[in-house]
């Protein structure tokens, strides 16, 4: 009987794939990112990938989420380092290690903004364990093993759903990756605006309602930084506690144009014709 039987499928490892799902998930969340901002228009989006850098829009679309990425990381293995029954608990120095790491990542790179909701999300989580954890311990056979068989389904789902959600609300309140600016045009006062390139003849920016201009260099009297005011849940706890204290350096006007101007010689008069007497 044994001669009979099918000779087993070695399984298949799917370390290469994730690999390399892992690898364009910020390509991805960089191309989304990119159609935010462009608003579904073509014409801006196709102005937009003219001259476009790749690596900023890369490292502006993802380097943001890193800390909140390692803060999750934590929070996960502090999940199973607290289940009384967890089959892979972690070791104590485990814990300690990445508590110190993304405690002082967040110190440092994390608005207490996104620390309130981080810690609400946690906490809602923890809560929805802890109601089916008991539910499934309190309740008798069959209600039990149904309850801790559906929290399983819906532990997953709550899982996709606090990875995407928040992903995809996250990108569209990211803004553009480029810095806001303040371009003087002749008399008109243009803010904000980002600017995507510009040459000694012209100057191509996108406005506030995403609209791209392109207008001569020539025309442009001033650029400044558009800095914006920060509120006290928009700073990270080492700004929070620094202050402001670095003092703001002027900013000077930008230089008009060099022209050249050729100057035409006079008229060399005509000849006078000579009297005859």
């Amino acid at each position: 009987m044994a001669a009979l039987q099918a000779p087993r499928k070695p399984k298949r490892d799917n370390s290469t794939m994730s690999l390399w799902l892992l690898g364009l998930l910020p390509v991805a969340m960089a191309c989304l990112h990119l159609v935010i901002v462009s608003r579904g228009d073509a014409e801006t989006l196709r102005s937009l990938t003219e001259n476009l850098n790749v690596t900023a829009l890369v490292l502006a679309t993802t380097l943001p989420l890193l800390s909140t990425a390692l803060t999750w990381v934590f929070l996960l293995i502090l999940l199973l380092f607290m289940a009384p029954k967890a089959q892979k608990r972690p070791k104590t120095t485990t814990l300690l290690v990445w508590l110190v790491i993304v405690g002082v990542i967040d110190f440092f790179a994390m608005s207490l903004r996104y620390m309130l909701v981080n810690a609400i999300i946690f906490a809602v989580l923890v809560m929805f364990l802890v109601v089916v954890v008991y539910w499934a311990t309190q309740l008798k056979a069959p209600w039990g093993e149904r309850i801790k068989a559906l929290a399983e389904k819906a532990a997953k789902a709550l899982g996709i759903a606090f990875l995407v959600a928040p992903l995809i609300v996250w990108l569209g309140f990211l803004g553009v990756w480029l810095p806001q600016e303040h371009l003087t045009v002749g008399e008109t006062q243009l803010a904000p605006v980002y600017l995507l390139s510009s040459d000694v003849r012209w100057t191509k920016f996108m406005d506030a309602d995403h609209k791209v201009h392109l207008i001569p260099t020539q025309s442009i009297t001033r650029r400044q930084m558009l800095g914006t005011p920060q509120s006290t849940w928009s700073k990270t706890p080492f700004a929070l506690i620094r202050g402001n204290d670095a003092p703001k350096p002027p900013n000077p006007p930008v230089p008009p144009a060099v022209t050249t101007t050729v100057i035409q010689p006079p008229p060399t008069p005509a000849p006078q014709p000579t009297p005859t007497g």
